[in-house]
């Protein structure tokens, strides 16, 4: 029951954050009006509204005009679902799985308008800084301290600040950006210093293999 309504969550949070990621980087609202098909401006049933089986039924297509639907939001549906499912096995019923669902709920959108946008709007990274600190004040920081916390946050921003000043010393252009700098910052603050290193490597093989699907 737990993995299941888990999955369902993710199904639901998948077709939002996919919502999200086209409205927001073209300043539409996020929470009024109604879905549309962005080839002929129709509004979607609520039929088509229901989380990869709309997609199947529908065979990839919009019922009205016929035009291909994108495969993006199948793919953030299925790949926020498989995220809420294993989150929720590893962390087992209880407050922690529920932070970590909270935070994964906020990275999904973020990598999603990143890889379109290259853009990681602070309208999602600042609840996910507050979100840690929400979850460290009830179940404890990282490597037993704030001070592992708070190290982490400045290894992270200082890796990234070193990694972008790099890139435009030596390339002569931007290669990150501050959102960038902030990200690197947040996961550190997750993580503790301790961590932060196994952090980057296991998010950047993931984000690595859902760049390619995206962007495939």
């Amino acid at each position: 029951m737990w993995l299941t309504a888990a999955g369902i969550a993710g199904l639901l949070w998948g077709s939002f954050a996919a919502s999200f990621a086209y409205r927001w980087p073209r300043a539409q609202s996020v929470w009024r009006g109604r879905s549309r098909c962005p080839a002929c401006g129709r509004n979607l049933r609520a039929v088509m509204l229901i989380p990869l089986l709309s997609f199947l039924c529908l065979k990839g297509r919009c019922s009205d005009c016929h035009a291909a639907i994108s495969y993006r939001y199948p793919l953030s549906e299925i790949v926020s679902a498989v995220s809420f499912v294993v989150i929720a096995a590893l962390a087992g019923p209880g407050a922690n799985a529920l932070w970590l669902l909270a935070l994964a709920a906020l990275l999904l959108p973020l990598a999603m308008v990143d890889l379109e946008f290259q853009l990681l709007p602070d309208v999602l990274l600042l609840p996910a800084a507050l979100l840690g600190l929400f979850h460290h004040l009830h179940l404890g920081f990282p490597q037993g301290s704030w001070q592992m916390a708070a190290l982490g946050l400045l290894i992270g921003a200082g890796t990234g600040l070193g990694l972008r000043f790099a890139i435009r010393y030596w390339k002569k252009q931007e290669g990150l950006g501050l959102g960038d700098v902030k990200f690197f910052g947040l996961a550190g603050w997750w993580c503790g210093a301790l961590a932060l290193g196994d952090f980057m490597l296991i998010s950047g093989l993931a984000g690595l293999a859902f760049a390619t699907l995206w962007r495939a």
